[in-house]
């Protein structure tokens, strides 16, 4: 019986153990999210490798170029879709246009207030516009406070 019990205690101590480990973590995983967003995580890297990395405004303008091509072939490949979905007797749903790429607004003095600063050699720009798979969806938001919880 009192093995049992000595048994009964050490799991105790390991489930507290893993709870406090728990707990750990999060704020970890915080501390290390705040590191990325305030540039800290490469800081030496981009010391020591300023010529790889490319200025942001022409990083965001090759994104945008990127997008308009995806968009174009998108497009193309729809019409492809149409054109066969026609030949085939019009069986089946038909093909969904593939949604215009969204335009979004220069971000505003107020909506900058609630995000940290950020590294110089950095731009402040919404989700969407760097990201294709979230472009549409963080369009919608139209703010960066809604994104960011500052």
């Amino acid at each position: 019986m009192a093995k049992i019990e000595a048994l009964f205690s050490r799991l105790e101590e390991g489930v507290a153990a893993l709870r406090g480990a728990k707990a750990r973590l999060k704020l970890y995983r915080q501390s290390l999210l705040k590191a990325a967003f305030e540039g800290r995580l490469t800081e030496t890297w981009r010391r020591q490798n300023p010529h790889l990395i490319e200025p942001p405004e022409t990083l965001l303008s090759r994104i945008r170029t990127e997008r308009e091509a995806a968009h174009k072939q998108a497009l193309a490949d729809w019409q492809e879709a149409v054109r066969d979905w026609e030949c085939s007797g019009r069986l089946g749903p038909k093909p969904r246009k593939p949604a215009a790429s969204n335009d979004f607004d220069t971000i505003t003095q107020d909506e900058r207030e609630p995000v940290p600063p950020i590294p110089k050699e950095w731009l402040l720009v919404r989700l969407g516009e760097v990201s294709m798979k979230w472009s549409r969806f963080f369009g919608q938001l139209g703010s960066v406070s809604k994104v960011y919880p500052g």
